[in-house]
């Protein structure tokens, strides 16, 4: 038996290759000499550090380049990276470090932005103007590498850097710290010294998937009421056990330029309850609906075995019966086959709720519906 599923699983997975997504592009070296290939597409806060680069889609090899080696590189379909001097604080201590950061505006100001980890809110801006490169964050202190005595906070900066076209920006004082909110005072400047400047498009914006699937699934959902915890008297503990089956829309939210590997799964799903012991005591129900957002991670997006786990909440709502409505837990464990459906197996609720246990297992498998970016 161990033989036969060793084999299953082989045939199921071994067809899954090691993929990496390159995409046309251009390095510049050091000299400013432009190098074509193809680049690998990874989360702005991998490529910080370092970029990958091939000059053939088809080279199994790759050469890795730092923002001290290479001047920066740009995607044909995409966004530009630049080396420059950046700078953070780490216990009192000014730091300053080479990074790759994101060109989001070229003119009389060119700006930065530098994704500071996953987290969407987590970033800074670098502002270069006059040859002089200013941090842009909302922390109050100073980290200006030239004794300047306007402070890094971004007001200051941008009050300093916009002063002489006051009257075409107007008052930056209560911009908030927000992606589009700078981009569009560095665009208002750069247009007001220079008649034909021409903003980029919207490179300061983080890209967003929604992954669609229809999932079928089914499995053992074992139900259980403790009489002793209602009446204080000896405890009597019983229990049913009926099978569900059930169909599920999913979506799954996706942000490639901040994690390849983690998302945000969205479930509503509708199941039927099947009697398989029965004891009369629980009456299942007509059907049962839950509501599932769960974190999904996958292990290593670009293995090929495509393993992922998801973490999450769920609140299950019974129609036709005296069962309370419930939250509870979901946790799964599952991998992608190279169609981009999923096959899942998952423990979809745990009710803690009252004198009632509640918890289904079910096998899952997943058709991939549309993919939308925006």
């Amino acid at each position: 038996m161990k033989k036969a599923l060793l084999n299953v699983f082989l045939i199921l997975y071994f067809p899954i290759l090691l993929i990496a997504q390159f995409q046309k592009g251009v390095i510049f070296l050091q000299s400013g000499e432009p190098v074509s290939g193809y680049i690998d597409q990874e989360p702005e806060v991998a490529l910080k550090q370092r970029v990958h680069f091939k000059t053939s889609l088809g080279a199994t090899k790759y050469e890795t380049y730092s923002p001290n080696q290479i001047a920066g590189f740009s995607y044909d379909k995409g966004s530009s990276f630049e080396s420059i001097e950046t700078y953070f604080k780490k216990e009192q201590i000014v730091f300053k470090e080479r990074s790759f950061a994101k060109v989001v505006a070229t003119g009389v100001i060119d700006l930065y932005l530098s994704q500071l980890d996953i987290e969407e809110s987590e970033f800074v801006f670098y502002a270069r103007k006059s040859g002089r490169l200013h941090r842009m964050s909302q922390e109050r202190i100073d980290i200006s590498p030239y004794g300047y005595i306007i402070k890094n906070y971004y007001l200051g900066v941008l009050n300093a850097l916009t002063f002489d076209c006051r009257t075409r920006i107007g008052n930056v004082d209560e911009v908030p710290f927000k992606r589009e909110q700078i981009v569009r005072i560095i665009h208002n400047y750069n247009a007001c010294q220079d008649p034909s400047y021409k903003p980029l498009k919207n490179t300061y914006q983080v890209a967003k998937e929604k992954r669609y699937f229809l999932e079928f699934f089914g499995g053992p959902l074992i139900s259980k009421r403790d009489f002793g915890a209602l009446t204080g008297m000896e405890r009597n503990v019983l229990k049913e056990v009926f099978a569900s089956v059930g169909v599920a829309a999913q979506v799954d939210v996706y942000k490639p330029s901040l994690s390849r590997n983690l998302l945000i799964h969205n479930s509503l799903e509708a199941y039927k309850w099947i009697a398989v012991e029965e004891s009369g005591v629980i009456e299942a129900p007509v059907l049962s609906m839950a509501f599932t957002m769960a974190a999904h991670y996958m292990l290593n997006e670009r293995d090929r075995v495509k393993v992922f786990t998801r973490l999450g909440a769920s609140f299950v709502v019974d129609f036709g019966s005296t069962i309370l409505p419930r939250p509870g837990i979901s946790v799964g464990l599952g991998t992608y086959f190279p169609s981009g459906s999923r096959l899942s197996l998952q423990l979809s609720s745990l009710s803690l709720l009252g004198s009632e246990g509640i918890t289904a297992w079910r096998l899952a498998y997943a058709f991939p519906l549309a993919v939308i970016q925006k």
